[in-house]
């Protein structure tokens, strides 16, 4: 991801949003390793970004599988817990479910799931201040 993440941070954007993890729980070690990934990313991003302010976006939810599905909370209680600790930004999107958001391959949103993350983000930075 941080080859992904550089071309941006070239730009000196006032803000970044990193939303990332969703994926990556199928090949994980555990929930507190891919949680250790989120936080090692946006702490680079953080440190390769001085002027930036470095947002972390939670992970949305997924029912794809059961086990990634449980995983999804307890890696966002981790993400919530540090990002509170080292007064990080946080967007949580606990407004988007499973059952109401996700497309058929219960991994993707849907064009509500989709509408509700952008709005989340829109309701972020309107109110950052």
């Amino acid at each position: 991801m941080r080859d992904h993440i550089k071309p941006i941070i070239r730009k000196k954007p006032d803000q970044l949003i990193i939303l990332v993890g969703t994926n990556s729980l199928r090949d994980s070690e555990s929930p507190a390793a891919c949680s250790e990934e989120i936080i090692d990313l946006i702490s680079w991003a953080k440190s390769a970004a001085p002027g930036t302010e470095v947002v972390l976006s939670s992970l949305t939810a997924r029912s794809d599988d059961d086990q990634p599905a449980t995983q999804v909370e307890e890696v966002n209680s981790n993400l919530k817990k540090f990002c509170r600790q080292h007064k990080w930004k946080v967007i949580v999107h606990s407004n988007i479910t499973a059952e109401h958001h996700l497309n058929r391959s219960g991994l993707h949103l849907n064009k509500v799931g989709t509408s509700r993350l952008a709005r989340n983000f829109l309701d972020f930075l309107k109110n950052k201040d």
